[in-house]
């Protein structure tokens, strides 16, 4: 019975949690999508509610997002920035939003990359991005 009480709790502090991260998703998508102070030499970034729109150095990319768990509570929104290449789906970058709307490069919380509503966000990722890209073995010589 305990065990029981114990697990629906989990589970609505869980649903209130993921409710709580897709308001922060919404307020962070609705920045992307207003007209940033943008780099158009390196890239473009616009979002959506149900997705962001991502390319760089002339590479599709698609952001996935999805809550996980940190200390055995949802806590965190990961956005997967995804590229294809060779048939397999690479994935180039991860960052991830706080509770607080800090976007940082790791779950944790301790790299801080910059606000959510940043003006300069376009510019911020898609720096983040490029490097992650030109370090990928997307532009890596073949070897051999």
């Amino acid at each position: 019975e305990q065990h029981m009480d114990n697990q629906l709790q989990q589970a609505v502090l869980a649903a209130a949690a993921i409710k709580k991260l897709r308001e922060i998703h919404q307020n962070f998508v609705t920045n992307l999508a207003t007209p940033a102070i943008e780099c158009p030499e390196i890239g473009t970034l616009k979002g959506s509610l149900d997705s962001i729109e991502c390319s760089c150095l002339e590479r599709n990319i698609v952001v996935l997002s999805r809550p996980i768990v940190r200390d055995k509570q949802i806590r965190v929104l990961e956005y997967d920035f995804v590229t294809q290449w060779k048939d397999e789906e690479l994935s180039v970058l991860r960052l991830y939003l706080q509770p607080g709307g800090v976007l940082t490069r790791d779950p944790l919380g301790n790299e801080k990359l910059c606000d959510f509503n940043n003006t300069y966000i376009h510019r911020i990722i898609l720096a983040a991005l490029s490097e992650s890209l030109l370090n990928s073995p997307v532009y890596a010589p073949i070897e051999g």
